[in-house]
């Protein structure tokens, strides 16, 4: 869904500040790797409104309160 994208994050400084919007089937792995390189990760898991059929894939609607909750967790 977002590609390789993330995977950038491994040469980010410590404590840097990560969002992610995926489905809640998509795994963990960006969690995981930000846990490693000591960085603030905050994930928000949707329900696709269209399925895909490759489970972590599909058409997400990601409502504005939940980034400002996001923002919110990180920043405190």
């Amino acid at each position: 869904m977002f590609g390789d994208g993330l995977t950038n994050i491994c040469f980010c400084k410590k404590k840097t500040k990560i969002i992610e919007i995926k489905t809640i089937k998509a795994g963990n792995e960006w969690l995981n790797l930000s846990k490693l390189v000591g960085l603030s990760h905050y994930q928000i898991s949707l329900k696709p409104i269209i399925k895909s059929g490759i489970p972590q894939n599909g058409l997400l609607y990601c409502d504005l309160t939940k980034v400002k909750k996001a923002i919110n967790a990180l920043e405190n």
